[in-house]
């Protein structure tokens, strides 16, 4: 997998994906010490799972996972060149959630590729948030969600 970011999303996700068995992990960052940081932090758990990719050579992989705010709202773009995003991915993950639709979601599901929206971190963390702080499950997740997906999608929640 190609992590991009290694900021607090990027870290919280890639630690994450190594619990969800991840085979390799490249981490980049425009922060190079921030990338190295990070997966000095990794490999203190899983050890030679994690590199900081050298974007300057071609490096293979097979998922691409977005933590940076390229394709947020005031930041636009796309976290990597389009040329370098492999047209065969397996899947897809953007922790960017305002707005929904990213340049890089629209790049990759023009691709048939498998695509995870940052809504689905958004909903997802705030349903564990409820439950956390109030100690009351939500009883129906399939109407809030439908609910905040519209606002998301409006600016409502802006």
């Amino acid at each position: 997998m190609l992590l991009i970011g290694a900021g607090g999303v990027g870290r919280s996700i890639g630690f994450a994906l190594t619990q969800l068995g991840a085979s390799a992990l490249h981490v980049i960052d425009k922060d190079q010490q921030k990338a190295a940081n990070f997966v000095k932090a990794i490999s203190q758990f899983v050890p030679d799972l994690a590199v900081v990719a050298d974007m300057t050579r071609p490096t293979r992989f097979d998922a691409l996972v977005n933590c940076s705010p390229a394709g947020m709202d005031g930041y636009g773009g796309l976290p990597l060149p389009e040329t370098m995003i492999p047209a065969d991915l397996d899947w897809a993950f953007d922790a960017v959630y305002q707005p929904v639709e990213t340049p890089f979601k629209q790049t990759i599901e023009a691709r048939g590729v498998q695509f995870i929206s940052g809504f689905e971190l958004f909903f997802h963390q705030g349903v564990d948030a409820f439950s956390i702080f109030t100690g009351f499950d939500v009883k129906d997740e399939v109407a809030l969600r439908d609910v905040l997906f519209k606002r998301v999608c409006t600016g409502a929640l802006s």
